[in-house]
């Protein structure tokens, strides 16, 4: 089971990982902040969202756009995989 401290800090997306959700980073801190950044063309897209660890799930909300998400979470070592409705992406720890 993942626990909110074994997020946080900076993931980026693993390259050899699907690219259904493009060039990523995902910074978690530990007041239950989360800033997912995508980089592309040169620019950042940023979106600020709420989390918390629910059990085998990383809960997600965004304040602007209020609506929870269920991702399934595992933690192996530097790596971090989602399984969002069957689409799987690998992270690896920055720092």
């Amino acid at each position: 089971m993942v626990k909110q401290q074994d997020l946080i800090g900076t993931w980026k997306i693993d390259p050899t990982s699907s690219d259904a959700y493009g060039n990523v980073n995902m910074t978690f801190d530990e007041d239950g902040g989360l800033k997912y950044s995508v980089h592309e063309n040169g620019k950042e897209q940023i979106m600020l969202l709420r989390y918390f660890v629910d059990g085998d799930f990383l809960v997600t909300d965004q304040p602007s756009s209020p609506r929870r998400e269920r991702t399934k979470i595992t933690i192996d070592g530097q790596k971090m995989t989602l399984d969002y409705e069957g689409k799987i992406s690998s992270y690896t720890r920055v720092d």
